[in-house]
């Protein structure tokens, strides 16, 4: 019996210290980058707990997501730098999430965009996320510096900078239904409602560049379908993919 419990305490152990290096090696996923996904479309990624997403139109830009605060937003601007060309003329939002809508007064500056999300964001309002429940901490907010590794889907969750709703604006434009073409600074756009994270979530097709921004619903690791940290279910359609990014 005493070997026994010698021998499952080991295997504890050994699964304990194979998931610390797991995430250890996770931690190069978020460095800080400006990825080309094609012509007139880049991804900033690492920044914050999100990515953004810039593309070139004519004689202004268009930003799908706007990062978790103001301090990533400005960020990520600093990043894109002559990339990005203003006006912004407008900002897309995927789902309500503070780490997808938190940076957009940044990103608008003194330019005037078009807000666009899915009607059901603007009537269910915006969702306030929780790290810690009940004493716990799904994302290690709280652990001393010599145990923190990573957030394990990002860097940090407002372990540094808070996730807040000081640079959230409210959609200009909403749409209802399965899906809405739009053209904006010669840029053609389908936004199509693909509830799964959160119910309004919208992914956004350009044809003519073959690359699609699907939110949330796209992700690298099991779909998080009940998070721990206190949310609300978040149900997901039969056969959603499960990988994560914007996709030529």
């Amino acid at each position: 019996m005493v070997v026994s419990i010698l021998s499952l305490s080991s295997h504890a152990f050994e699964d304990e210290f194979a998931g610390r290096e797991q995430l250890r090696e996770s931690s190069s996923e978020f460095r800080k980058e400006i990825i080309k996904i094609t012509d007139g479309v880049f991804a900033a990624v690492g920044y914050s707990a999100s990515n953004v997403t810039l593309i070139q139109g004519y004689k202004g830009s268009i930003i799908v997501d706007t990062s978790a605060n103001p301090v990533d937003a400005e960020a990520i601007v600093d990043a894109f730098g002559d990339r990005l060309v203003r006006p912004v003329r407008a900002i897309i939002y995927t789902h309500n999430h503070p780490d997808h809508s938190g940076g957009a007064k940044v990103f608008v500056g003194t330019d005037k965009p078009e807000i666009y999300s899915h009607q059901t964001l603007v009537e269910s309002g915006p969702e306030f996320g929780r790290g810690p429940r009940d004493g716990g901490d799904a994302f290690g907010t709280k652990l001393p510096d010599n145990l923190f590794i990573n957030a394990g889907t990002q860097l940090e969750y407002g372990r540094v900078t808070p996730h807040t709703r000081e640079g959230y604006l409210p959609p200009t434009r909403t749409f209802s239904g399965d899906s809405e073409t739009i053209e904006v600074a010669g840029v053609r756009m389908q936004l199509i409602h693909t509830p799964g994270e959160s119910p309004e979530n919208t992914a956004i097709w350009i044809a003519d560049k073959g690359v699609l921004i699907p939110g949330d619903d796209f992700l690298k690791s099991y779909p998080n379908l009940s998070p721990i940290r206190g949310l609300k279910l978040r149900p997901r359609r039969s056969g959603s993919p499960a990988s994560t990014g914007c996709s030529p």
